[in-house]
């Protein structure tokens, strides 16, 4: 993913959830995570709007990150 951002000068904010020992928050975050139709790891959201989900090589997300870029906001 992030060869692909930079191949493509994509202008990007990443956020990592780590794990933690807290199951409360750990069964929060996966809620939300079900609830946003995340069901697989690794899961990137787009613009808060566009799901994708498992691995993806460079060229999958260079042609992602494109056709993101074409569409209207």
């Amino acid at each position: 993913m992030a060869a692909a951002l930079e191949q493509t000068n994509t202008a990007h904010e990443i956020h990592w959830h780590a794990f933690e020992l807290n199951t409360k928050e750990i069964r929060a975050a996966e809620q939300h995570c079900q609830q946003q139709g995340i069901q697989s790891v690794p899961s990137i959201i787009f613009n808060e709007r566009h799901l994708i989900s498992g691995a993806q090589g460079i060229d999958n997300y260079k042609s992602i990150l494109q056709q993101l870029a074409e569409m209207p906001d």
